[in-house]
């Protein structure tokens, strides 16, 4: 008789049993095991930083770098998971950004 591999719990894999709160939970396990300014390095920041810039120099707020990273600062996972694990509904979380951007731009 074989016996099965000692770490092989269960046919179903991991990321199907988990729940949207686990699932949120390990990206914010995974982000804090990371240098916390690993994001600002990568192209995606970037890109999102590009595209803030502009839509500040459209509202005549060129050249405010520090301005840039706080418009992006609630945008990041690990604001987010607190957020959500604090009891805020996605959607409030969406709109109070929106609130923000369109305040920020004078729009």
């Amino acid at each position: 008789m074989t016996q099965a591999h000692p770490r092989v719990m269960s046919a179903t894999p991991a990321s199907s049993r988990a729940t949207p709160a686990s699932r949120r939970r390990e990206i914010g396990r995974r982000g804090s095991r990371r240098s916390p300014l690993r994001r600002y390095r990568t192209g995606a920041y970037g890109a999102w930083a590009l595209h803030v810039r502009g839509l500040l120099s459209e509202a005549r707020l060129d050249d405010r770098p520090a301005l840039v990273d706080a418009l992006l600062a609630p945008l990041a996972p690990d604001v987010y998971l607190h957020q959500r694990e604090t009891g805020l509904a996605a959607k409030g979380i969406s709109e109070d950004l929106a609130e923000l951007a369109r305040r920020a731009l004078g729009v």
